[in-house]
């Protein structure tokens, strides 16, 4: 699989070297309030679009004759989807720490929420890519997305203190983003197969 995330890499640092940048530049600026919405565009649409790449440059066909799992495959998109999302996190954290605010209550609980809604987001939509492909799953995975970003904004703007319903419950939607999309991968390994056959 090592080998399958350093072609991941290539492609996005050869093909997506600015939104890379763009993703660093906002998460590092939270007064700009975009840093939740880069964040989860971070770990939900890179692998996308590497899904996308592969799709056109027909690399399923190519990796079909290559000693790799479908497993490993399916795996390499989730890694790349948690790497940007880590990245993205990191950045946020440092334009925290970088515009002086600090590491609160509030910043910390947020961030969770965010990587929590990503990570579902991503186990949701994941499988469905897989099964139907990326151009054929455009409008799915759109409503998906819009689906995610709607809850991020009614989250952020409920106004109940993070210190309090929102705070206590970061951790536990954490771990159920990491549970989902743990066990989504079976699902998408599954849906892989499926096209293939």
């Amino acid at each position: 699989m090592k080998a399958l995330l350093y072609k991941d890499a290539c492609v996005i640092w050869g093909q997506l070297k600015i939104l890379v940048l763009l993703v660093a530049l906002f998460c590092l600026m939270p007064q700009l309030r975009l840093n939740g919405f880069f964040l989860i565009y971070a770990g939900i649409m890179f692998p996308t679009t590497l899904m996308s790449f592969d799709e056109r440059s027909k690399w399923d066909t190519l990796a079909g004759m290559l000693p790799y799992a479908d497993r490993d495959r399916v795996l390499s998109r989730y890694v790349s989807g948690w790497a940007a999302l880590a990245f993205g996190g990191i950045m946020c954290l440092l334009g925290y720490t970088i515009q002086g605010r600090g590491l609160g209550l509030a910043e910390v609980t947020g961030l969770v929420w965010l990587v929590a809604l990503a990570l579902g987001t991503q186990a949701v939509s994941f499988p469905i890519l897989f099964r139907v492909g990326v151009e054929k799953g455009r409008i799915c995975i759109w409503l998906i997305y819009v689906a995610a970003a709607i809850l991020m904004a009614v989250l952020s703007n409920l106004g109940f203190p993070f210190h309090s319903a929102l705070g206590v419950s970061a951790p536990l939607a954490l771990l159920g983003g990491v549970a989902l999309c743990l066990l989504s991968v079976p699902v998408a390994v599954r849906m892989m197969e499926k096209r293939a056959g």
